[in-house]
């Protein structure tokens, strides 16, 4: 009888280990920094929101209300500081307000 050379792993467990490897780990990041926008700002800055994407550590936000971009451009390193503790890692560098 054969015995193995390494025991069963979880594949949840053997994924985060490529994953933390993998350049992909980083857009992961990216895409979680997204979602916790959309958490933090809540429903009613996400429906004046019309475009959201990440680039290089700097998220770009379009939203439609001029007063809107004022309070997020007034409240930017807030909303940062709240996104990378939320990540519990510095992903989200600058906001890009348009």
């Amino acid at each position: 009888m054969k015995y193995r050379k390494y025991q069963p792993q979880p594949l949840g467990e053997v994924l985060k280990k490529y994953l933390k490897k993998s350049p992909l780990q980083h857009k992961l990041k990216e895409v979680e920094a997204l979602e916790a926008w959309q958490q933090i700002m809540g429903p009613n800055i996400m429906e004046r929101t019309q475009k959201l994407y990440m680039k290089e550590g700097v998220l770009h936000v379009k939203l439609d209300s001029s007063i809107i971009k004022h309070d997020v451009y007034m409240m930017r390193n807030h909303i940062i500081r709240n996104i990378n503790e939320h990540l519990k890692q510095e992903v989200v560098k600058e906001i890009k307000i348009e």
